[in-house]
């Protein structure tokens, strides 16, 4: 997998393409390479990885596809974050890659839920949390039954719409942000899904994955 990486991340610098085909281009390239590092995992070849990924993105060569410096710096990162989105595999990989957050736990399987119906149904009573994001920054958080709204502490902000499932479980849709590491995370239309687990005297602890994804990561929301 190291492999694989890091000659990802040599090809991909050469290449660019259109604004308003940049996001749904990464994407869908994600998925793509995302399909082919699961599929050939057991027997990866580093030559016939360079062919494909040469191949895939052909494309990109094409006069209409033309880059930006911003999306050049961006587009390594990009590319991988979005494959995580995808392929539980690669996040399993990068995770064990990272330090650990004292606020976010990983696992492959969903976490057992302990919390009441009560409780459950006291969560949608709060509109206020605080959070610690990944990088341990504080996150401030309005959420009402129509949105999922984040205020940062350098003064940007997410926005998301929220779809209540039943007391236990909700649904976030990525609108928008303007915020550089927002904006590299999600793209709109990603569908994040969340159950709530347990509550204390002053936090709800809460599980969240990407719709169709084995990769759960678990946090919690002070109120």
């Amino acid at each position: 997998m190291r492999k694989i990486i890091c000659v990802l991340l040599l090809l991909i610098t050469v290449h660019g393409i259109s604004q308003t085909k940049y996001q749904i281009f990464v994407d869908s390239l994600s998925v793509a390479m995302s399909d082919y590092i699961t599929e050939h995992i057991s027997n990866f070849d580093s030559a016939s990885f360079v062919q494909y990924f040469t191949k895939t993105t052909k494309q990109l060569e094409e006069p209409e596809y033309a880059v930006t410096k911003q999306q050049l710096q961006t587009l390594p990162v990009l590319l991988l974050i979005r494959m995580i989105h995808h392929s539980s595999v690669i996040a399993q990989y990068l995770i064990k890659k990272v330090p650990k957050s004292k606020y976010w736990t990983y696992s492959t399987e969903m976490p057992a839920s302990s919390i009441s119906r009560e409780d459950c149904a006291s969560f949608w009573t709060h509109n206020k949390f605080i959070y610690h994001d990944t990088d341990s920054t504080v996150v401030h958080l309005t959420l009402d039954k129509d949105f999922w709204i984040d205020s940062m502490a350098n003064n940007t902000y997410s926005k998301l719409s929220v779809e209540r499932l039943n007391d236990q479980t909700f649904q976030s849709r990525f609108i928008e942000s303007n915020n550089e590491y927002k904006q590299l995370l999600s793209m709109p239309g990603d569908i994040y899904c969340y159950q709530i687990l347990s509550k204390t005297d002053h936090t709800f602890k809460l599980s969240t994955h990407m719709n169709g994804v084995a990769s759960y990561y678990t946090f919690e929301l002070e109120y």
